[in-house]
């Protein structure tokens, strides 16, 4: 594909090409999918484990369900994400591998690539692929942050579904939005496909017969996003059927990366400038009662 067009294969767009410095676009985009494939067929120091039929088959299941979702909400494109970018690892290896940052899995908007600890469960495992998947299939944008000096500038996220990089790399916000948006799919996705998949039904009764679901992560951010949701809900009952289609709002934020629609929304119901404290997580909801 001409360069000219600056299509990269991990992301949507790339931004934050200063004026008058145009020319160095085709070496960005040549440098983005050098990045994009430096995991492919390379492992990961020792934590990296081969690939079985079973977990190949798990990565088809997450990654055909995750596409189906993206277009359900609105989502234009289809980034594909190699099974080569895709890397499972030994228990604990996404700490290891991340200094600490992430335990379980992560991704990398950068990289389009994910990884992810492959635990004994298969549906652990699946919700997983699907969780990580679900990040770096969503909206992606890419930028050459701003420095003091040129040679200070890096390539850096700057969009990541609902959540938004500064311009200097620093900060990200919207990330507990983002993260809670990806836990409420992630239990869709169980609900909705793995309890008919006759591959997990083993497990899935098991389950169910003690009383458990498995862990979709990010509970907090789901918990505080229910309560975001059941508030304004409360406050635009008149405008909407049920609190689903609110959701529906945010999930197709996610994955369009258009945030405007879900931004008046928050501040019609909370007041001027409460969604810049939402992407702060500085929104403090005011309980309202029904009437």
């Amino acid at each position: 594909m001409s360069k000219e067009n600056f299509e990269i294969p991990q992301a949507d767009d790339l931004v934050g090409i200063p004026s008058g410095e145009e020319n160095l676009k085709p070496k960005i985009v040549e440098n983005l999918e050098e990045i994009f494939r430096k995991f492919r067929g390379g492992r990961i120091e020792d934590l990296e484990i081969n690939k079985s039929e079973r977990d190949i088959e798990l990565i088809d299941i997450a990654n055909k369900a995750v596409s189906e979702y993206l277009t359900k909400y609105g989502r234009g494109k289809n980034l594909i994400i190699p099974i080569e970018n895709i890397h499972l690892l030994k228990e604990g290896g996404t700490e290891k591998f991340t200094d600490g940052i992430f335990i379980g899995g992560a991704h990398s908007t950068l990289y389009g690539s994910i990884v992810i600890d492959r635990m004994k469960s298969d549906v652990d495992c699946v919700l997983r692929l699907f969780h990580e998947l679900f990040h770096t299939k969503s909206y992606q944008a890419i930028q050459l942050t701003t420095a003091e000096k040129p040679e200070k500038r890096k390539l850096d996220t700057y969009r990541s579904g609902f959540s938004v990089t500064s311009r200097d790399g620093s900060i990200t916000y919207f990330k507990d939005v983002e993260e809670a948006v990806i836990g409420y799919m992630t239990k869709k996705f169980y609900h909705e496909v793995l309890s008919k998949e006759k591959s997990f039904s083993e497990e899935i009764s098991r389950l169910t017969s003690e009383g458990k679901e498995p862990d979709f992560s990010r509970a907090v951010e789901q918990e505080r996003g229910m309560k975001l949701v059941d508030e304004i809900y409360k406050v635009n009952r008149d405008s909407f059927k049920n609190k689903e289609e609110i959701i529906d709002l945010f999930v197709e934020a996610q994955v369009t990366g258009k945030l405007m629609k879900v931004g008046r929304l928050i501040e019609k119901t909370f007041g001027k400038g409460s969604f810049r404290k939402l992407g702060k997580g500085e929104l403090k909801v005011e309980k309202h009662e029904l009437e």
